[in-house]
């Protein structure tokens, strides 16, 4: 007997399982008597494990018929089946048998699309989502052909229409699924007009709705569902400026006689201007009324608003569940007219406070529990307060570990708990890249670059590089612990060696040139800032000893061999940092700054053969203005001296802008070329030798950023800066510009890499760029 249980009807499934209740086992089955075996009937390409999750019944438990009710509709939800049936029998050992006899629904062996012109085919199955072989269902079909009809719609094609036809597949193994399309004319709106407004122009009015007129650089698409937001973005705006009873609709739209021209027409009744009148509140105990009133951000008088309503009302959730009133907090906002006056009470059940039950972690594959549980600021017994939760998601999501952390609530068994459970999403942590290059400088190079910044998920960071050709050898190892012996303190170790050949230019005569070689390595600890005030911020104590040295001098002048020489010889180097990151995504962050400060000390009683110092500063800001990109905007300062007059300090250490070098970044501009002007010598050939740097370094950057096509994210820039010998010579009016645009990705295994076109001002010409690692 077929078991398929009705659908779309609560009284119908309670009928459906009493129906069951009163089925009389077959043969000489028992109601109650135990399950000796279960057996699956009809499985040809559902996996037998996914129905035994769905079973509700056991062996060696009772055979009750409203388990087995239970049974078939879940496995009915799974959507695999056109239909199920249960038999129950007796068994010769003296219990039941139970047979599910199972009629799979047909796969899709071959998909079409016809009738398209505007799209392609790729791009109607990437909308479609539909792929080859998945298990036919009428809803997932449904659902593909309205996502297809809406892309069509964000195209402005309003009348676009996605046909479904299933037909058998010859071999009998499943169906072939066409999808016909009749796109119609793609039209464009040629006027908005707007009728029954006097509190405000139709100028200001069209501002506020996003369907926009054809014009230049405006597609002007008809878009029928963006007009029904635009409808709501009307009416909102008029009840944020003293219009409560205000109500937009739509005129029917006016076609041209082709179809492709639309005229539109919002029809507004604008109502009266209402003031607010007497404000206050009911139910309120625990918070204190001064604090109540600072929260309400409307005063008697003001025009009403509904959004300041709305946004008061928000404050004071916050204000609850700072204190842990969660889950029977409940704040009613009562508004009562009187003439062209709107009272505005908020009425307030507190319930109890409510502590954290469990703290769950679900979704972590790779990453170890402890790894997660260690950047929560929850515990079981705790007051369950908003401001703990927030800091807990963001910490977590601020490990660079997940792609996405969500927080659910779930009432525990005491009835003031509430169990959390963080369900995070997994990013890949690996990265692998291998390959050769080719620069005018270094010649032809192979590199092998392996990193992970969550080892055997642990937490760890280990990133090796290797790079070898004709002109460079490059080795580096770093490692790092991000927690000792349990505590938030970092320890790392890092090993280079390197030898360059350089080549010093300006232009395009390569003349002058050495070879650069430096090894060394350094020890890092790190651990959070011991104050409440900032936050969010961690110290780094660092040493590190390297040797440098120079040979091979070609075509040099005397003066610059002399200066590189200078810088020969052991480097003892100490510093301390500070690192504050207040941001909200560690991969594009859309508020909160991160800060770096950072003092260098080498030589000195460290000893070594160079003794000079170091201080920098690198700030960045995120913030969204009055448009949808983020604005970031970074300063840079650095600054290097000696402690004495005759103090010795490497000429590469100072700072020479140009290119993508994180702190010395200008783009527009060939890599460490912008120097005092001073500093540039003349080469015996007539060339530029842009060397060394300046001991003073100002930049600036302001960048809009916006996300293109996952994972594709565009940026429009303007950069801003100069190099000095000397502090009494800065000067923002002497800063070197370079503008323009780029592109940056996320790869799997690669890590972030970003491509980037500029314009020096300085130079007068176009540079191309590519990045390796951490953009911005």
């Amino acid at each position: 007997m077929s078991r398929r249980p009705p659908t779309g009807c609560g009284p119908c499934v309670l009928l459906f399982a009493l129906f069951l209740g009163a089925l009389a086992p077959a043969g000489d089955a028992q109601e109650g008597a135990p399950v000796d075996s279960i057996r699956f009937v009809g499985l040809e390409r559902v996996d037998p494990a996914l129905i035994e999750e769905s079973v509700r019944v056991r062996v060696g438990e009772p055979a009750y018929t409203f388990r087995i009710g239970q049974t078939v509709r879940g496995l009915f939800r799974l959507g695999l089946f056109d239909d199920i049936e249960a038999h129950l029998t007796a068994s010769p050992a003296g219990g039941q048998l139970l047979a599910l006899h199972f009629t799979e629904r047909p796969h899709i062996t071959q998909i079409s699309y016809t009738g398209h012109d505007f799209f392609s085919a790729e791009d109607l199955k990437a909308h479609s989502g539909v792929i080859m072989g998945q298990v036919y269902s009428p809803g997932e079909i449904q659902r593909s052909v309205s996502a297809m009809q809406a892309a069509y719609r964000d195209e402005g094609y309003a009348q676009a229409r996605v046909t479904p036809e299933i037909t058998p597949d010859p071999s009998g193994e499943g169906i072939q699924l066409r999808l016909h399309t009749e796109e119609g004319q793609r039209v464009k709106v040629t006027g908005i007009q707007f009728t029954g407004h006097e509190g405000f122009t139709a100028d200001e009015l069209r501002g506020k709705v996003k369907v926009k007129k054809k014009g230049f650089l405006r597609k002007g698409r008809y878009n029928r569902e963006q007009l029904e937001e635009d409808l709501m973005r009307v009416e909102a705006f008029y009840q944020n400026h003293g219009y409560k009873d205000a109500t937009a609709t739509l005129a029917e739209p006016i076609f041209s006689e082709n179809g492709e021209a639309v005229e539109l027409t919002f029809q507004v009744e604008e109502g009266p201007l209402y003031r607010f009148g007497d404000t206050g509140w009911e139910g309120i105990s625990v918070l204190d009324s001064a604090l109540v009133r600072e929260t309400f951000l409307f005063r008697t008088g003001d025009p009403y608003n509904q959004s300041q309503v709305d946004a008061t009302l928000s404050m004071l959730y916050d204000r609850y569940t700072e204190r842990g009133y969660l889950v029977d907090l409940r704040i009613q906002p009562v508004t009562m007219v009187s003439g062209d006056e709107v009272h505005v009470s908020y009425q307030v059940h507190e319930g109890e406070p409510s502590r954290v039950g469990e703290v769950r972690i679900v979704g972590n594959t790779r990453t170890k529990e402890n790894v997660v549980r260690r950047e929560i600021k929850l515990f079981p017994g705790d007051l369950l307060r908003r401001s703990l939760l927030m800091r807990s998601q963001r910490d977590v999501f601020a490990t660079g570990y997940f792609e996405d952390v969500q927080v659910e609530f779930e009432t525990s068994e005491e009835p003031d708990e509430v169990d959390v459970t963080f369900r995070v999403a997994e990013k890949s942590s690996a990265q692998f890249n291998a390959g050769a290059g080719y620069s005018s400088q270094l010649g032809l190079t192979g590199f092998v670059k392996l990193g992970h910044n969550n080892l055997f998920g642990n937490g760890q960071a280990l990133a090796i590089e290797v790079e070898r050709g004709s002109r460079r050898e490059y080795y580096d190892l770093s490692f790092t612990e991000p927690w000792v012996m349990g505590r938030p303190i970092s320890m790392g170790v890092d090993l280079y060696n390197t030898e360059t050949y350089r080549e010093v230019y300006a232009g395009t005569s390569l003349d002058a040139s050495y070879w650069h070689k430096v090894r060394g390595g350094g020890l890092r600890v790190g651990f959070p800032w011991f104050l409440d005030w900032p936050d969010y911020t961690r110290m780094t104590l660092g040493y590190s000893l390297s040797n440098t040295s120079y040979r091979e001098f070609d075509n040099l002048p005397e003066e610059t061999r002399d200066l590189l020489l200078e810088g020969e010889g052991t480097l003892s180097r100490f510093f301390l940092s500070f690192y504050r990151n207040s941001t909200d995504n560690p991969f594009h962050p859309t508020m909160g700054a991160r800060t770096t400060l950072r003092t260098e000390f080498n030589g000195g009683l460290l000893g070594g053969t160079m003794d000079f110092y170091e201080f920098s500063v690198d700030h960045r800001q995120y913030l969204v203005p009055v448009w949808k990109p983020v604005l970031m905007l970074r300063t840079r300062f650095g600054m290097l001296g000696t402690y004495t007059t005759d103090g010795r300090m490497p000429p590469t250490e100072r700072y020479r802008m140009g290119g993508i070098t994180s702190f010395d970044l200008l783009r527009g501009y060939d890599d460490y070329y912008l120097v005092p002007d001073e500093n540039i010598d003349i080469s015996s050939s007539g060339s530029e030798i842009r060397f060394p740097g300046g001991k003073f370094l100002l930049a600036l950057t302001a960048e809009f950023q916006f996300p293109l096509v996952d994972p594709l994210h565009g940026a429009i820039f303007l950069d801003a800066g100069d190099t000095w010998n000397s502090g009494y010579d800065m000067s923002l009016s002497g800063l070197k510009l370079g503008a323009g645009a780029g592109v940056t990705m996320e790869v799997p295994m690669l890590g972030p890499i970003g491509f980037y076109y500029a314009y020096g001002f300085e130079r007068k010409r176009w540079k191309t760029h590519f990045a390796f690692g951490p953009q911005f």
